[in-house]
């Protein structure tokens, strides 16, 4: 890769970093709210049983999908972006495949931890640390541009 390449991609990761924390962030600054108001106790009224068993599980079932549809959905555009020569258009399908999963795998997060307010639930606490986990691990990079698009 030129130089110049190596410019815009060192460019989008950066933005691309931006993007990851700010999501990241986020989450993390819901979860300290949602964990002060449950100290301060002024949640929300209990749920019923039924109610709060279909929340955990459904909060359940979104994370057991959305993070291997995020690692799917972003193996696939990978595999689209390697029959590409152009350098700029990989670049940018890097962006939107990291995009995608991350945003999925934030879904996760947050649904999980509106269960937890609403339910007072531990097991989505549990579920959340799981997914920030995974959202830890898939940081933007260019190690991670080369070893997924371009082979």
């Amino acid at each position: 890769m030129s130089d110049k390449n190596e410019e815009k991609l060192s460019a989008a990761v950066k933005s691309m970093m931006q993007i990851y924390l700010s999501l990241i962030f986020g989450l993390l600054i819901f979860l300290a709210v949602t964990i002060t108001i449950q100290f301060l106790n002024k949640s929300v009224s209990v749920l019923d049983a039924e109610l709060e068993y279909i929340l955990s599980t459904t909060a359940l079932l979104i994370s057991i999908a959305s993070i291997p549809l995020g690692y799917y959905l972003y193996s696939q555009k990978a595999k689209e972006a390697i029959r590409i020569s152009n350098n700029d258009e990989k670049i940018e399908i890097y962006r939107s495949a990291l995009i995608l999963k991350l945003a999925l795998f934030e879904v996760a997060g947050f649904f999980n931890l509106i269960v937890f307010y609403l339910s007072q639930n531990k097991q989505s606490l549990i579920v959340f640390a799981l997914v920030i986990t995974v959202f830890l691990i898939n940081r933007p990079s260019i190690t991670n541009y080369y070893n997924n698009f371009e082979k």
